[in-house]
């Protein structure tokens, strides 16, 4: 597994769906890039999302922007190309795709679920969505934005 070391060029990031919104961008954003709400967050602002505790991603920016600039963001139930953080490792259709710790900023990679055994759980808080195809290593694929803010928790 290597992260990849550029963001990719991605046209057309919309591919179906009308509920976008516009926030004002915090930091640079380029277009195609999970954002959200960084941890310390601003109102109606968002970031470039990473693995950065307390960051909540909100979806998909489908325009470039400028720091203090309007970015538009796909949101929930919208259908969007994402950039796969690894530069080999696929990312299987179905599988839900979460933020990843990339340098690159705003890119996903497979959730790695497991069964919860004995009292530790983990938790997966930046989940975006569920891709729909395959996404090849070093490339950008289909997923639907199905944000997850629950934790995976046992009481035992």
């Amino acid at each position: 597994m290597t992260d990849i070391t550029t963001f990719p060029a991605i046209q057309d990031v919309l591919v179906s769906g009308d509920n976008i919104r516009e926030f004002t961008a915090t930091e640079a954003i380029t277009k195609g890039m999970v954002v959200g709400f960084a941890a310390t967050g601003v109102s109606n602002a968002v970031v470039p999302m990473d693995a950065t505790v307390g960051e909540t991603a909100v979806g998909v920016a489908i325009t470039t922007a400028a720091i203090t600039k309007i970015v538009k963001v796909a949101c929930i139930g919208c259908v969007v190309k994402m950039a796969n953080a690894d530069d080999t490792t696929a990312i299987d259709a179905g599988d839900y795709v979460e933020q990843n710790d990339n340098a690159v900023q705003g890119t996903v990679s497979a959730v790695a679920v497991a069964a919860i055994t004995g009292a530790v759980g983990t938790g997966h808080y930046g989940v975006v969505g569920i891709a729909e195809a395959d996404i090849a290593g070093g490339s950008y694929g289909n997923v639907r934005i199905e944000p997850l803010y629950t934790f995976q928790a046992n009481d035992a």
